[in-house]
């Protein structure tokens, strides 16, 4: 009989130690449910980051353009004190809009600079409309970044009003280039850019003056970023819109009927109207 007491103590004893655990498992429960809810709000935190990092995502390429208009900005920043050194430069005035990577202006002339941060082989000519970027036998057309250059020449001409003489347009691209192309005007790699800039040692605008084109540049150059993207888009349009004629088989320049040709590197199109127009275009097969 004596057993029996014993019995039931032991049992009320299990009870009671059952009826505990619960209550800590519950306990444990109740501490583990708010740490779920903060780890959901931070998920939902870092997802909305995201979004917003691929709202401002940028194109490889606008990158790599970024990325080669600073390198060459660092090199120009090594040029001596009496060269006035502009880099971004957006400009419009009357209708003609341009973007120049670096415009330099000196006593030794106006160095205009556009910066191309491509690698592989790169081949074109003087008046082609697009020139070849070549990798791995991969082909990529880029715009003729001389006519691009030139027609940055026509807009500073319109606010410097100085002759066409006094400017020296230059083509920089990337030292893991490989240039294949046959052109009369400044083509260069980034290490070369310095050394021409230098090598130009005739005085040919007055102090003065230099002085004078750095106020005007200064004046017209567009600094607010709504504007500058407004630019960019009315840029990106006037391409779509050039491109658009081409596919019909209409000149961009002239309206002209566009016309098959073969050539020295292959096959182009070019304007019915030629010598009085000049357009061209490389097809890339």
């Amino acid at each position: 009989m004596a057993i029996l007491p014993l019995l039931l103590s032991f049992l009320i004893i299990l009870f009671l130690c059952k009826k505990d655990r619960k209550k800590r498992k519950q306990k444990k429960i109740t501490k583990i449910k708010p740490y779920y809810t903060t780890y959901s709000q931070k998920s939902s935190e870092v997802c909305n980051e995201v979004e917003t990092v691929k709202s401002e995502y940028k194109s490889s390429s606008q990158v790599l353009g970024e990325i080669g208009e600073e390198t060459v900005a660092f090199i120009l920043k090594t040029l001596p004190k009496d060269y006035v050194v502009f880099n971004d430069v957006y400009l419009d005035i009357k209708g003609c809009c341009a973007q120049i990577d670096h415009v330099i202006i000196s006593r030794y002339g106006v160095f205009i600079i556009e910066t191309k941060n491509y690698t592989g082989w790169i081949y074109g000519s003087e008046s082609s409309e697009y020139w070849t970027q070549t990798i791995y036998n991969e082909k990529y057309k880029l715009r003729n970044p001389l006519k691009q250059n030139y027609a940055h020449l026509k807009t500073l001409q319109l606010i410097f009003g100085i002759e066409e003489r006094f400017y020296f347009p230059v083509v920089a691209f990337h030292d893991k280039a490989t240039l294949k192309c046959e052109t009369y005007g400044n083509v260069m790699y980034f290490s070369e850019l310095k050394d021409f800039i230098l090598s130009k040692h005739i005085q040919r605008l007055s102090d003065e003056l230099v002085n004078r084109l750095s106020a005007v540049l200064m004046y017209y150059s567009i600094k607010d970023e709504n504007q500058k993207e407004k630019h960019v888009d009315k840029i990106k349009q006037e391409m779509a819109n050039k491109e658009s004629l081409v596919e019909k088989g209409i000149c961009p320049k002239c309206g002209g009927m566009l016309i098959h040709r073969q050539g020295k590197y292959g096959e182009f199109i070019s304007c019915i109207n030629y010598p009085s127009c000049r357009f061209t275009q490389n097809i890339n097969r």
